[in-house]
């Protein structure tokens, strides 16, 4: 209780209202306020603010907040901290006080100033993150954010990511957050699952978040033997949105990697310059993993989603995903190299072709020697249709292939297309066994 206040309240009872003052002042209070001491040393007061304010401003200034000296000396002081600083606990704070009193305007700058400077990554891989998911963004789809731990029941049935393989949490909440994830793949569908649920069935979700695995089973204890890295995960499920010009399409495994094919693009990679493979069957029903080539890094996993696995979530209808390594893909990028040249004053060619091929030749087979064959005058290759059914072998497909032809020094000349064309043809019948229809 404050003294001076009580007195003042008693005097204006008595002058105003005539009241009688009976007893003196008594203080109740359970139990007494202690007001914290702190010692100041002014030497290192002024190492804080980075002037010498002189004993006398600090004193002057504390005895204005209210502090209580209980002792000083040339080096310093202890003050007892006042009641209604609560948020004074040491040295520190006492200098902010201060310092604020003062003016931070006051302290001059120094002539000099050093820091230190740590050198960063280029190209930065924030701004590459954000440019990424800004890209999705604005193609449509919605970023989702997922908690890291997940229920180990999602691997048990895995062999891509086995269960044995899973960094385990030692005191987990429950059951449904037991292990951390190893893939993004389970937690995008939970997020499907849960929308679904309620009558939201047209998704394009991205996600990037961390992935965690034991790179050594039965060594859970060793924080070594845990790798961790960062991943992109997409999902494409349900039809597009009702318009009164464009019929809805349903999502399908195209879509999905045509989305792929322009972030590649856009980071200055080529998909079909990439090692592929199949994707894992235990997760994806069809799908492809391309590979950095050379070394064989993975660097995406996308496809259909087994049916069966989505059906674990409560979900019935297709969903097609795909799974970006972090680590890859900014490696793509810092590869990237970013060339300006002229736009160009000589016309482009295109030429068709329709190929009687095996089953087993793939379209990147195709593209890659047509623009081997090509060389410098191949600009772009496309696939504009496939075709399996009459008149065609069981085990052949056609495909019709488009490419682009242009020299940016000259016009080209009939002569010209007409050996680069058979140049093409010729590279196709020797190494993918193709026939002109």
């Amino acid at each position: 209780v404050n003294e001076w206040a009580a007195g003042r309240a008693a005097y204006l009872l008595r002058t105003i209202a005539g009241a009688t003052l009976k007893g003196g002042l008594q203080k109740c209070c359970s139990t007494p306020v202690e007001r914290r001491q702190v010692e100041l040393d002014y030497g290192r007061i002024a190492r804080f603010i980075g002037k010498d304010l002189g004993a006398g401003t600090i004193e002057s200034i504390l005895e204005s907040l209210q502090y209580e000296f209980v002792s000083r000396s040339e080096e310093g002081c202890t003050v007892k901290v006042p009641s209604y600083m609560i948020d004074v606990y040491r040295e520190c704070d006492v200098v902010e006080e201060i310092l604020r009193i003062y003016g931070y305007n006051n302290v001059e700058l120094p002539a000099n100033m050093h820091s230190s400077v740590n050198p960063s990554l280029k190209p930065e891989p924030e701004a590459v993150r954000n440019a990424i998911s800004n890209f999705l963004a604005a193609n449509g789809f919605n970023e989702m954010m997922n908690n890291s731990l997940t229920k180990s029941e999602y691997y048990s049935s895995l062999k891509t990511y086995p269960e044995e393989n899973c960094v385990r949490i030692l005191n987990p909440l429950s059951s449904d957050l037991n292990v951390m994830r190893q893939s993004l793949i389970p937690s995008g569908l939970e997020v499907i699952a849960y929308n679904i649920n309620r009558q939201c069935s047209r998704m394009k979700l991205f996600e990037y978040g961390s992935v965690y695995r034991l790179l050594e089973p039965g060594v859970p204890d060793k924080l070594d033997k845990v790798e961790e890295h960062t991943a992109f995960s997409l999902f494409i499920t349900g039809e597009t949105d009702k318009c009164w010009n464009i019929q809805p399409t349903k999502g399908s495994f195209f879509a999905l990697k045509s989305c792929l094919d322009l972030l590649m693009r856009r980071i200055g990679a080529d998909l079909y310059q990439m090692e592929s493979s199949a994707a894992p069957s235990d997760i994806y029903a069809e799908g492809v993993t391309w590979s950095l080539p050379g070394s064989g890094t993975p660097l995406v996993t996308m496809g259909t989603v087994l049916p069966s696995l989505a059906k674990k979530f409560g979900i019935r209808q297709s969903v097609f995903a795909a799974e970006i390594s972090w680590p890859a893909l900014y490696k793509m990028v810092k590869r990237n190299k970013v060339k300006y040249t002229d736009l160009p004053k000589v016309p482009e060619v295109r030429r068709d072709l329709a190929l009687l091929l095996d089953e087993g030749v793939s379209y990147a087979d195709v593209r890659k020697c047509v623009i081997r064959a090509g060389k410098k005058l191949v600009k772009s290759v496309g696939l504009f249709d496939v075709y399996r059914g009459d008149k065609i072998p069981a085990d052949k497909k056609q495909y019709a292939i488009s490419f682009v032809l242009q020299d940016l020094d000259k016009t080209l000349t009939d002569n010209d297309l007409e050996k680069s064309v058979n140049n093409i043809l010729g590279l196709l019948q020797k190494e993918l066994g193709a026939k002109i229809r």
